[in-house]
């Protein structure tokens, strides 16, 4: 959790979307214990892993909805935090 702050250059603020994201990766993990993942274990699916982002990095986002001229903002820009 810390190693992702500090790597994302993100504030302490946000350490609970670091441990959020850090028990995601840790239960689509192999465990030893188990020879399969946690994941597998308790849902009885293979983790699909395409999906995965690195936490911290820029993202943009299309404003959903209609725009008042052509020229108006219809993006935004933001951290990805989860």
């Amino acid at each position: 959790m810390r190693t992702m702050l500090q790597g994302a250059a993100l504030p302490n603020a946000y350490w609970s979307y670091a441990l959020l994201h850090a028990v995601y990766l840790k239960n689509r993990l192999p465990h030893q214990a188990l020879e399969t993942t946690p994941f597998e274990s308790f849902t009885g699916k293979v983790p699909n892993l395409k999906h995965l982002r690195v936490f911290g990095s820029f993202v943009t986002s299309k404003i959903p909805g209609d725009r008042n001229t052509k020229l108006a903002k219809n993006i935004s820009h933001g951290v990805f935090l989860g």
